[in-house]
């Protein structure tokens, strides 16, 4: 096996499990690699990373509401605390 291809195997295999720890959530995938979101998908191209690939991993592990990333809050929640911040102002 030459170098490339390993190296190209290991990546692959790297962003595949940061996609499965973000539930197959790309964007969070990005972000906890601290890389933007465009250069994963290039990446994911470049190793040969398809939407199939993702969809398995979602139906794999559906998402649990308290395994939520919740250091990214929601609009709702954002909603929530504007409003409560103008009923008390």
């Amino acid at each position: 096996m030459r170098y490339s291809d390993w190296l190209h195997n290991t990546r692959k295999h790297f962003l595949l499990e940061a996609i499965a720890a973000a539930h197959g959530n790309q964007i969070a995938a990005a972000a906890n690699l601290g890389i933007h979101r465009n250069r994963l998908y290039r990446l994911m191209k470049a190793d040969g990373i398809k939407h199939s690939d993702i969809r398995a991993i979602r139906e794999a592990q559906p998402i649990v509401p308290e395994t939520r990333n919740l250091a990214t809050p929601t609009r709702s929640i954002y909603r929530t605390i504007r409003t409560e911040n103008h009923a008390q102002g």
